[in-house]
């Protein structure tokens, strides 16, 4: 967005809170710092022991010694839901633990029993406290669903319940600015299950963000806006909170469409001539962002735009631009043709988005938002980044090349953020940017990397590159680029849940006969072997000629290439059911790896598996729970349903 520069330059204390930009790195499948591994008892062996043991199940709990066998019967007890309950005490003291692992599907197992564990709150409450965040994140979502199975309205508790929940909302509260982000979306998320008096709510929630330093609230108020509109109530009544005003504008500006309830107050704030600058620019950059459900806004916004000054001002011509005002033209035309540092840019480009059946005003603003990319001020070159970017529907086939072209350039920019909007808006451009795209593959270093990199953030819509970059692969003697230039081959090959590739079949042939080449010979570096392999499994069923290399790798001693090889495996044969036992174990590791690429593609791999994969079934909700990536999140819910349908 054209602004989101701007509040650098007028507010330097709070910078870089609205929208992030993209950024795209390269693909090598890793396992982070240890997590709890998924349960590895039996399943069979498990549900046997819920009702065919020769030992009553809370007896059997409470002797075991194995921590593998406890996980099990665990697991066993909670799927039992409600009927687990004759095992709470049991599984109460698994809370004490010394392994992680114990705990966290000891507290996963008393939220599934529901109700009947409101005694047990205070437990959970003490384990938001464990060394653990896994474990901190699965208490949280245990009080969650035991609210949400107590289906008392909130007049209709007694009080110990009351109290259990008051407590319960103190403590979570704490935990929305926890270093690990699950925890802080899976908090956000029984918070507003418990549904607390939101007098009570607002408050704590405004001190513990007045409280903390601004690098803990961020990624506080990023995790919010990952909840959806579920959070957008709160942060209404937050709105009226002097504390919590501003930071609840900019998740509402976040959110964007999804807030469009709270557009009423929002208006309040910017329209208060007696309120703070930043706080009204920040609600009109909420409303700006919300989009059509702000269309209300539009004539308050032009005359805001007409008869202000300084940030508030901006803010307006801004909003009207985005918006598309039409009361704000005349107001903009004048501003157009003022000399007012960088507000005309502004204004030009918001006369284009209001008018865009006008091809003089596009003209006009293309022409004065390709001069800002020369300008001395890093801000101004960013803004008009961002403002072309906003525009490129607008543009003809010709401006589209030429501003591919000069987008490139800012690629080398000394500013990271003017780096930054040049990448996202050559990704925005797709099909229209690879012919640049293509020709730094022709350079040397980073701006080959640069090249490859974005040609596979835009994927299949950039197929025209793949020829280029299966040269540089082969040509190349530097490593990491030839490893970035395997990667591209596989984000161009095939689309996810398309069977037909856009690249052509000689072409399709000749990668995978290089790319087996090259993961085939021991000496290859370890970062090429790894991206080759990704890509192969990319490629899909097209990529048969290496069903067999992968096989022979997916027994390797490198486990990180063993992963890899196995989801390539399943991927290029995935009706081979003698490599589930053995791709399994190692999906399971990639679900806990730090890389959201390589979690994603396990959990989408693993409900493909089915019912085969039952034993992973806990660990899916886990990760469809608590993983910081909504995409992630989807993905591993999918595959539970998956294996949930086919197993039944």
């Amino acid at each position: 967005m054209l602004l989101r520069s701007m509040t650098v330059t007028l507010f330097p204390p709070r910078t870089g809170l609205l929208i992030g930009v993209l950024s795209i790195g390269l693909f090598a499948l890793g396992c982070g710092p240890k997590e709890p591994a998924a349960p590895q008892g039996d399943v069979e062996d498990a549900a046997a022991a819920t009702g065919d043991s020769a030992e009553p199940l809370e007896k059997e709990l409470s002797e075991s010694s194995s921590t593998s066998d406890l996980i099990a019967m665990i697991d066993a007890a909670a799927e039992k839901r409600g009927g687990g309950k004759e095992t709470l005490e049991q599984i109460v003291g698994a809370t004490e633990s010394d392994e992680a692992d114990v705990r966290w599907h000891a507290a996963r197992a008393i939220g599934m029993i529901g109700e009947d564990a409101i005694g047990e709150i205070p437990t959970l409450i003490r384990l938001l406290s464990d060394e653990d965040p896994v474990v901190v994140a699965q208490a949280a979502s245990a009080i969650r669903q035991i609210r949400m199975d107590d289906h008392r309205e909130s007049a209709d508790l007694d009080d110990a319940a009351r109290g259990h929940y008051s407590d319960a909302t103190e403590a979570l509260v704490g935990k929305i600015v926890h270093p690990d982000a699950r925890v802080r979306r899976v908090s956000i998320r029984s918070l507003a299950a418990l549904e607390p008096p939101l007098d009570m709510l607002v408050p704590l929630f405004a001190q513990q963000l007045v409280d903390e330093d601004p690098s803990v609230v961020i990624p506080a108020l990023h995790t919010m806006a990952d909840a959806g509109a579920v959070a957008v109530p709160f942060l209404i009544e937050s709105l009226a909170e002097p504390k919590s005003r501003y930071w609840a504008s900019v998740v509402l500006a976040e959110l964007g469409p999804e807030a469009g309830d709270a557009v009423g107050s929002l208006l309040a704030i910017a329209e208060d001539a007696d309120g703070e600058p930043e706080e009204r620019m920040q609600a009109i950059l909420a409303l700006a962002a919300i989009g059509e459900a702000a269309a209300s806004a539009g004539d308050s916004l032009a005359a805001m735009a007409a008869n202000e000054a300084g940030p508030v001002q901006y803010a307006a011509v801004y909003a009207c631009g985005m918006l598309r005002v039409p009361a704000a033209t005349d107001a903009l035309e004048s501003i157009a043709a003022s000399d007012v540092p960088f507000l005309p840019g502004i204004a030009t480009w918001g006369l284009a988005r209001i008018h865009p059946e006008d091809t003089a005003r596009i003209a006009s603003a293309y022409e004065k938002l390709m001069a800002g990319l020369e300008h001395e001020n890093p801000t101004v070159r960013q803004a008009s980044v961002t403002g072309l970017s906003d525009l490129e529907d607008e543009l003809t086939e010709e401006q589209r090349s030429t501003l591919a072209t000069a987008l490139t350039g800012t690629l080398n920019d000394d500013v990271l953020e003017v780096r930054e909007a040049g990448a996202a808006a050559l990704v925005r451009l797709g099909a229209d940017a690879t012919p640049a795209l293509v020709t730094l593959l022709g350079e040397s270093g980073e701006a080959q990397r640069a090249g490859l990199e974005l040609l596979a953030a835009i994927g299949p819509p950039a197929a025209a590159g793949f020829g280029p970059a299966l040269d540089t692969l082969v040509g190349s003697d530097d490593v990491l680029v030839r490893a970035d230039a395997a990667f591209t081959l596989g984000s161009l090959a095939r689309a996810d849940g398309e069977t037909a590739s856009t690249v052509d079949a000689a072409s399709l042939e000749k990668a995978v006969s290089t790319l087996v080449e090259l993961v085939s010979g021991e000496s290859s570096p370890a970062e090429l072997r790894y991206t080759s392999v990704y890509a192969l499994g990319k490629v899909g069923p097209a990529a048969a000629a290496a069903a067999e290399t992968l096989r022979t790798l997916s027994t390797s001693d490198d486990i990180l290439l063993a992963t890899v090889a196995a989801w390539a495996g399943l991927r290029v044969e995935p009706d081979n059911r003698a490599q589930y036992e053995q791709a399994i174990p190692l999906l399971e590791k990639a679900l806990q790896s730090d890389r959201e690429l390589a979690r994603l593609e396990a959990a989408v791999a693993l409900g493909e598996i089915g019912a085969h994969a039952a034993g992973s079934l806990p660990l899916l909700q886990l990760v469809s729970e608590d993983d910081p990536s909504r995409e992630v999140r989807a993905a591993a819910a999918a595959a539970a349903g998956k294996i949930g349908a086919t197993g039944s």
